[in-house]
Parts: structure tokens; C-alpha cells; sequence
């Protein structure tokens, strides 16, 4: 089971916090989450990267109802990473496979200085797709002395692969122009 984490940071301005649940009442988890900055085809860091006798494939073991949480004292992307995160579940011992495993993952992202907050639920593999919509986007919008632009990441559902990508805007600017 995968769950893709677009945008994960641990710079001096910005810092994620990524949460990962084990929603099972009786099931076993090993999870892993593996790091990718941005540009990059292979992993920046594997948490954790070995395996123990409860996850032997790898992955931090959770009991059923556990969570773990990694932040900017216990993420193993290293400080100045900008990039992606895909959290994967791993056998664990007494034969519980992968594929049953049942997490919830979210993430949120703060500014390190000032006010600022921005929380996101992962997304699971069948919601990844090779065609995406985003039904607004802002550049330098002003509203209320306040500035926006929308921002977004493309992130390969199979990382370490490379992607190719067109991007086509349609609508019209502040000027009434398409």
C-alpha cells in the first residue's frame, strides 16, 4: 500500500510534520516512509531504513490504533530538504501482507517565523492519475492587502522514474484577456 506526500519540507522558513495512523483495530503495521527531493529520481532518506524482527522488510512497527510522527526533531530528510514523500507499508511479522494494512496519513506544513499553517491528507494509489485538474489558479491575485499564488507539485506515482509533463492553462488574466 502506498500513500504519496506531494510536498514535504524541513528548510529554515518552512517545516512538515507528517502523521501516519495505523486505523486497524486488530491489524499489525510496518511503515516506511521514503524521501524525495525535488528534481531527484532517488531517495534523499528511508525511515527507517533497516528492518527489525516485527517489520523484517523494513518499516517502524504500529500496533493496531498506534501513530508515529515524524517533525523537525525525527524526520530523517535532512534540514534544507524541499521535496515529496511516498509512506509505504511493509510485511509484517506473523504474515500480516502489506496490502491489508490500513493507514491514514496527513501532513502539515508551518511556516518556521511567522504565521502560516497548511495540513493535507496523503493520497492513496487509486487516486493517482496521468491527467489532473486544477480548477483555479491565482498568480499574484490581491485581495484585502493580501497576496496569492497557487502553488503545486507534481509527484510520479512511481518515484525514481522519470516524468513527462504538459501543463495547458485556459482562462483570462486581471485584464479580461484569455
Amino acid at each position: 500500500d502506498r500513500h504519496y506526500l506531494p510536498w514535504v519540507t524541513n528548510t529554515a522558513a518552512l517545516v512538515s510534520r507528517i502523521t501516519v495512523e495505523n486505523t486497524s483495530k486488530d491489524t499489525a503495521a510496518c511503515v516506511q516512509i521514503v524521501y524525495y527531493a525535488t528534481g531527484s529520481l532517488s531517495p534523499s532518506a528511508t525511515d527507517p531504513s533497516g528492518g527489525t524482527s516485527n517489520c523484517p522488510s523494513g518499516g517502524e512497527f504500529l500496533a493496531p490504533r498506534a501513530s508515529m510522527v515524524r517533525d523537525e526533531t525525527s524526520m530523517a530528510a535532512p534540514f534544507g530538504f524541499d521535496g515529496s514523500a511516498l509512506v509505504r507499508t511493509q510485511p509484517a511479522s506473523g504474515g500480516v501482507a502489506a496490502g491489508i494494512q490500513q493507514l491514514s496519513v496527513a501532513v502539515d506544513t508551518r511556516d518556521r517565523v511567522r504565521a502560516g499553517l497548511a495540513t493535507y491528507r496523503a493520497l492513496s494509489q487509486d487516486e493517482t492519475s496521468r491527467v489532473v485538474l486544477l480548477p483555479m489558479i491565482d498568480r499574484a491575485t490581491v485581495e484585502d492587502d493580501a497576496s496569492y499564488t497557487t502553488r503545486f507539485r507534481i509527484f510520479s506515482a512511481t518515484p525514481g522514474a522519470p516524468n513527462e509533463v504538459t501543463l495547458r492553462f485556459e482562462g483570462r488574466d486581471s485584464g479580461g484577456a484569455q
